[in-house]
């Protein structure tokens, strides 16, 4: 499939992009980041900053398919425990959500850094769930309604030539 943007050959469509780590680590240099404890799951750093990787999904209009951002999110220290605690617990998927800040900085879009949102877990082996607070933000609208399967090809094409 060509970009109707830049006539590149596309490829396979991909339905998920996302940070392999928070944006607070991103920024650390690499001393710092040696000193913080993470993984493909959690990130804490420096004992005090702790967040929680999750899928924000939109569903794609017309379809089955949802695309995801892989995003961040901090949590307090409480909540962190908790869902530590709860990791591998058949109960975790009954815990209310988390109250979180979007701690993945997404191109594309205005700042989406502090976002507000709530981490809620699923069953174990399933990535937690990222859900907006409603605003006017274009995140979070696309969350609430959705996208176009072109919208997703455009981002598919924009994102080839960005680095998240």
């Amino acid at each position: 499939m060509k970009c109707s943007h830049c006539n590149e050959e596309i490829g396979e469509i991909s339905f998920c992009f996302g940070a392999h780590a928070p944006f607070h680590y991103l920024v650390l240099n690499e001393e710092d980041q040696q000193k913080c404890d993470i993984d493909n799951d959690i990130c804490v750093i420096e004992s005090r900053d702790h967040f929680i990787r999750g899928h924000l999904e939109i569903p794609v209009i017309g379809s089955d398919e949802v695309f995801i951002w892989s995003v961040w999110s901090s949590v307090s220290n409480t909540n962190f425990e908790r869902a530590i605690e709860l990791w591998e617990s058949e109960d975790r998927s009954r815990e209310p959500g988390y109250f979180g800040w979007v701690s993945t900085r997404l191109p594309l879009y205005p700042d989406t850094i502090n976002l507000k949102c709530e981490v809620h877990t699923r069953d174990v082996g399933l990535c937690p769930i990222i859900i907006l607070e409603e605003s006017d933000h274009p995140l979070s609208i696309e969350q609430r309604n959705g996208i176009t399967i072109e919208r997703v090809i455009e981002l598919n094409h924009l994102l080839m030539h960005e680095t998240l």
